[in-house]
């Protein structure tokens, strides 16, 4: 049974792996930019607001699912100003194996739910144009406003998806 729980800075090291074995596998990245030493330092950052991605505003949250408590997917989101939006959905990862089995859907409506309880529902999310996964940004009710960005004009809209 997959689990759902926010993470913190002693799920770096999971998440870290998580991001390097998910570029690993969908073969988009060299291996360079899936090093696990340097999506560590990264995330590290990233949750002790000492990195912080362009327009980033506070709060930020990370949430992960793990099955017998091993990490196999997270999301990352925060406030933000990029593209006049409100917030921005920074990373989400999960890995093959798990993909397809509503994983990240779950994940993609934990930080939604996070984003309208803090008022926020324009949210945007970077995305390289090789990928494949542009597909699930759109089934989830995103736009693209430019080859490198989508946007959710409401959020809230995953909220309100059937399963």
């Amino acid at each position: 049974m997959i689990e759902f729980r926010e993470a913190g800075l002693e799920d770096v090291d999971e998440i870290a792996r998580v991001e390097s074995d998910t570029k690993r596998e969908s073969d988009l990245a060299e291996p360079a930019i899936y090093d696990v030493q340097r999506l560590r330092g990264r995330w590290e950052g990233y949750v002790r607001r000492l990195r912080h991605p362009q327009h980033a505003e506070e709060p930020r949250v990370l949430f992960a699912a793990t099955m017998n408590e091993e990490m196999v997917g997270f999301i990352a989101g925060h406030f933000s100003r990029r593209y006049e939006t409100e917030g921005e959905l920074q990373s989400i990862h999960v890995l093959k194996g798990f993909q397809g089995r509503g994983v990240g859907a779950e994940l993609l409506r934990r930080l939604a739910a996070w984003f309208v309880a803090h008022q926020r529902r324009t949210i945007c999310v970077g995305i390289d144009p090789a990928s494949p996964y542009k597909r699930f940004y759109e089934k989830h009710g995103a736009r693209t406003i430019n080859q490198h960005w989508l946007v959710w004009d409401d959020i809230a809209c995953v909220l309100e998806e059937q399963e």
